[in-house]
């Protein structure tokens, strides 16, 4: 998680808990915009997600995230960022 926030490629969440994504879990950079192929689901999204801690959501936005990818096809470089 914490090389994305060094490099730009994610920003923290107002209450410092996470990072910031928008409803799909695409994350936003430092500058608000939309990262292609980054996602995240999970606990790093509680900040502004706060409801995607439970595992019926995150299985809910596993699912909803696997069905974006696939739908998106095959894509090298893309990549879920989640919390074990």
């Amino acid at each position: 998680m914490a090389q994305p926030l060094r490099e730009g490629l994610a920003a923290p969440d107002p209450l410092q808990l996470g990072i910031v994504a928008e409803a799909d879990g695409r994350l936003l950079d430092a500058d608000g915009n939309p990262q292609p192929g980054l996602y995240g689901i999970g606990s790093p999204l509680r900040g502004n997600l706060w409801e995607c801690t439970a595992m019926p959501e995150i299985r809910g936005a596993a699912n909803r995230l696997a069905q974006t990818l696939t739908a998106a096809g095959d894509t090298p470089g893309r990549q879920a960022v989640s919390q074990a």
